[in-house]
């Protein structure tokens, strides 16, 4: 997917923003909806544990889980490095 934008004034194309960037790399590193499960399932991290972890409630983390729901931007990228720290561990142990 293509970050670039472009300005509206010259229509000239411009990199997107440092967080636009960490979105969507973000979005390209979070596995499927039953692996971000199973990886907090193997690690034994309870689904309130990694809320309160994140800062959202254990029925968010449960619709991500579900894929019902897409995280927010600022919970996304925090999700998934939380789920490759996760699925090293799972690799180390």
């Amino acid at each position: 997917m293509d970050t670039t934008t472009t300005d509206s004034e010259s229509n000239e194309p411009r990199e997107g923003s440092p967080a636009l960037r960490e979105e969507l790399a973000a979005r390209r590193q979070l596995p499927p909806p039953a692996v971000r499960r199973a990886l907090r399932e193997r690690s034994g991290l309870s689904a309130a544990a990694l809320a309160r972890e994140l800062g959202v409630t254990r029925q968010a983390v449960a619709s991500w889980e579900r894929g019902a729901r897409f995280p927010r931007a600022a919970n996304l990228v925090r999700y998934a490095a939380l789920l490759r720290l996760l699925a090293g561990e799972r690799a180390d142990g």
